[in-house]
C-alpha cells in the first residue's frame, strides 16, 4: 500500500490514486504533504463508527463533542508553542514533531498519534494553565 499509495483512494478517496492510475512524484509529493495536516485526525470516521452510529443514532453527537474536545486540546498544545524557548517544552516539541515527520511520511492513521497524546495532554495543560495565570494577572493589575 506504501509503494503504490492505494491507501490514498481506498482511504481518503484522493483523485488520482484510482486502481491503475500513474502515481508521479508529484502526486507523490502531494500526497505527502496533506499527511501534515491528516496526522491530526481525530479518528472518528470509517466504518465501525457508521456502525455504531446506525445502532445508535445518538452517538453522532457524542463523536462531534469529542471532536470538539479534540481540536480544542490542539489548539492549546499549540499555543504551547509561545514557550517553546523553555527546554522542557523545547524537548516534548521536539518528541512530537520526530513523530510527526515519520509518520507524515508513513501513514498518518490516527493510531501513530497515541504515543504522543500524553505529550499533547501535556503541553495543552501546560498552555491553559499559563494562559490562566496570564489572565489572573491582567485582572489583578486592572
Amino acid at each position: 500500500a506504501f509503494v503504490e499509495l492505494t491507501y490514498e483512494q481506498q482511504v481518503y478517496k484522493t483523485p488520482g490514486f484510482e486502481p491503475g492510475a500513474t502515481i508521479t512524484p508529484q502526486k507523490i509529493i502531494k500526497a505527502k504533504l496533506m499527511n501534515v495536516y491528516r496526522f491530526w485526525n481525530p479518528g472518528t470516521s470509517g466504518y465501525q463508527a457508521e456502525a455504531l452510529i446506525q445502532k445508535y443514532p445518538y452517538t453522532k453527537y457524542l463523536i462531534l463533542i469529542y471532536k470538539i474536545a479534540y481540536y480544542l486540546i490542539l489548539l492549546a498544545l499549540f499555543l504551547s508553542l509561545a514557550f517553546i524557548r523553555q527546554k522542557p517544552i523545547l524537548v516534548l516539541w521536539l518528541v512530537i514533531l520526530y513523530f510527526w515527520a515519520v509518520h507524515s511520511v508513513l501513514f498518518p492513521t490516527p493510531r501513530y498519534t497515541l504515543p504522543i497524546i500524553p505529550l499533547v495532554l501535556c503541553l495543552a495543560i501546560f498552555s491553559l494553565s499559563n494562559i490562566k495565570k496570564y489572565c489572573q494577572i491582567k485582572l489583578k493589575s486592572a
